[in-house]
């Protein structure tokens, strides 16, 4: 069977997580296919994971968890910004995400929801995320952090969380597969086991 995901959602989890169910169910491979598009209805594929609800599909959407949205930098330039205020925050040199998957929290809707206006200047722009992350890690400017998405990073000490301003994320991350007669026995039990593995009891959209 064949999952998708983001560059940032295999690098960061679905490696792992497909090493774990693979060490449980030895006898079902599972192939990788990594895009920062939209996948769509692939016909290779049997689940991918987004963040956010699919509006292009049919298949079935399984709602995971709701993470927050920190701000990231390499520990040094963390450690220079103590105890910053949001103007402070929002004077820095940032690193934006020009994805055109517009489900993507960007810089201006994170001060919005924190009643902070974010001034008109130049930053780093990047067209993928995990390039993000590493202009980040190199101590380029903060970037906007999913917190439980990027915590590899975190517990290895290539980024720090700076300040404790945080903010809801707007949307979930989902499981997307195919419809349950379309899955095959091998398929059903990884998406199960994802369910388990990622979801947050009593998931459910806010």
């Amino acid at each position: 069977m064949t999952i998708g995901a983001s560059s940032a959602v295999a690098s960061l989890w679905t490696a792992k997580l497909l090493a774990g169910f693979w060490h449980e169910h030895p006898d079902i491979t599972v192939d990788q296919l990594v895009s920062d598009t939209s996948f769509g209805i692939a016909p290779e594929l049997d689940m991918f994971i987004r963040y956010g609800r699919d509006p292009n599909t049919a298949w079935d959407q399984h709602a995971l968890y709701r993470d927050v949205l920190v701000l990231l930098a390499s520990p040094e330039l963390a450690r220079s910004l103590q105890a910053p205020s949001l103007e402070t925050l929002a004077a820095q040199r940032h690193i934006y995400l020009d994805s055109p998957d517009q489900s993507w929290t960007r810089w201006s809707d994170w001060f919005g929801a924190l009643n902070c206006t974010l001034p008109q200047k130049q930053g780093v722009r990047v067209n993928n995320y995990m390039i993000g992350l590493y202009a980040a890690m190199d101590g380029l400017g903060l970037i906007l952090g999913w917190r439980r998405l990027v915590d590899p990073m975190i517990r290895r000490g290539e980024l720090a969380v700076v300040s404790h301003y945080s903010v809801p994320a707007p949307h979930w991350f989902y499981l997307v597969t195919r419809p349950e007669g379309e899955l095959s026995e091998a398929a059903r039990s990884l998406r199960d086991w994802l369910i388990e593995a990622l979801s947050e009891p009593d998931a459910r959209e806010g």
